[in-house]
């Protein structure tokens, strides 16, 4: 059977993707006359297998198409609808009884025939017990005999639990990374149920990224998110899944980016910026050291011009999260940041968000690094980098930076100044940096 392997590589590693004509009669409605896919693989056995079911979905569109259907969207990765143990055994009830009821509702005949049809159905052609379908008889038995079923859940049905929990699952960043977490663990190792898995298979997966020529940081973001799924599951549900991603660590030996702080020429292009959206993000990025989301993401409420410390409150709104509670706090208003802040209100034209060009259909879009670079050629993360430095070089007091900059401490404000005093504080420490 053809596979319509494509396979090209570039910087030492192999890249494998689907590649297929056109028929010339639908080139109209594939608007192409080359499909190609990526496999999302660089090992031969798996893409074969991956081509194989492209292949198929290849020819039910042409057969759409020809029909005047809509084409059906590609899958390359097969995660099959998870179920639990449960639910397994339920199903397999109802394949011989038409419905299922409690087991104290079944008549003596009807345990006798499910009993019967069960122990059969376990056998395979040559009267042995088939291992496969062993467990789920075993479950099967267990609620005909009144019994419950210790649940044993695929990862893929964990994570699908776990975004019902987490209101995060609206973010689209959010969801994309647990998405790819699980699809990175299926291409491995496959959606087994957890019991089977071992702490030894996670340390073959991270030896795996190694081998593709992947970072260790990746695996430690792929790892820590499918430990936390898992872990919240089990404390929301009750129950007792075997993690495998508890108490493993990823060596991370990789150098850390350093990023530089801002020179002079950029300091004056800060500062003589026009005040359009780009502008006044980059005045204001400046003056805060706000992550560039917390401030393009700000709604007009979150902003106090007319207090008597004017500030910006960063919090969770309806444009956008936060990155966790020590985030949640207010930044003074000092020099250009507080000028900025002035002509940004009065561009909102009464919108409820600071930055209208950055919401799209009511978030936060993945935009406004990309439009700052672009304008300016300075990145976002330089700009809270370069505020650190020079809170360290002014020799601001420790608790304050890390305040103004809303990095963890495991304390809150008023632990360190009490109330009210906090934010006096932290715009004494921002006059004293802030060049212009």
């Amino acid at each position: 059977m053809k596979t319509y392997l494509y396979k090209r590589s570039k910087e030492g590693r192999q890249y494998i993707s689907y590649r297929r004509r056109v028929p010339t009669d639908l080139v109209g409605a594939f608007q192409k006359k080359i499909f190609i896919i990526s496999l999302q693989t660089d090992d031969d056995a798996i893409a074969r297998s991956r081509s194989s079911r492209i292949s198929k979905q290849f020819e039910r569109n042409i057969a759409l198409a020809r029909s005047g259907n809509a084409m059906e969207p590609y899958s390359v990765v097969e995660i099959r609808k998870a179920v639990s143990r449960k639910e397994s055994a339920i199903d397999l009830i109802e394949k011989f009884l038409g419905a299922y009821r409690d087991h104290e509702s079944l008549s003596e005949e009807e345990h006798d025939f499910m009993f019967h049809m069960l122990s059969e159905y376990v056998e395979n052609e040559r009267g042995d017990i088939d291992p496969q379908r062993a467990p789920v008889v075993q479950d099967a038995f267990s609620l005909l005999s009144g019994k419950d079923v210790q649940e044993d859940w695929p990862l893929s049905m964990v994570i699908e639990k776990f975004l019902e929990l987490d209101d995060r699952a609206t973010d689209r960043k959010f969801l994309n990374v647990v998405k790819v977490s699980l699809k990175d663990w299926a291409n491995f190792t496959g959606d087994q149920r957890l019991s089977r898995l071992k702490r030894h298979d996670v340390r073959i997966f991270i030896k795996h990224y190694d081998e593709r020529g992947l970072t260790r940081a990746t695996a430690h973001k792929r790892i820590s998110m499918l430990r936390m799924a898992i872990k919240k599951v089990n404390e929301e549900f009750e129950i007792n899944l075997n993690n495998p991603f508890l108490d493993v660590k990823v060596k991370i030996s990789e150098p850390r980016k350093i990023v530089e702080a801002l020179d002079t020429d950029q300091e004056i292009l800060i500062k003589e910026a026009p005040n359009t959206e780009v502008g006044l993000l980059l005045k204001i990025l400046y003056g805060t050291g706000m992550r560039i989301s917390e401030c393009a993401g700000l709604a007009l409420v979150d902003v106090f011009l007319d207090h008597n410390i004017p500030h910006v409150f960063i919090r969770a709104n309806q444009f956008r999260r936060i990155k966790n509670r020590s985030s949640e706090r207010k930044i003074p208003l000092v020099g250009i940041s507080l000028e900025a802040m002035r002509s940004a209100v009065i561009n909102a034209k009464g919108n409820d968000a600071l930055f209208a060009r950055w919401i799209k259909n009511g978030k936060l879009s993945d935009t406004p690094s990309n439009s700052l670079i672009k304008g300016t050629g300075i990145k976002s993360h330089s700009l809270r980098h370069n505020l650190t430095t020079m809170l360290r070089e002014a020799e601001t007091h420790f608790e304050t930076s890390e305040l103004i900059l809303g990095h963890s401490m495991g304390s809150s404000e008023t632990q360190f100044y009490g109330d009210g005093s906090a934010l006096a504080a932290k715009q004494a420490a921002l006059a004293k940096v802030i060049r212009f």
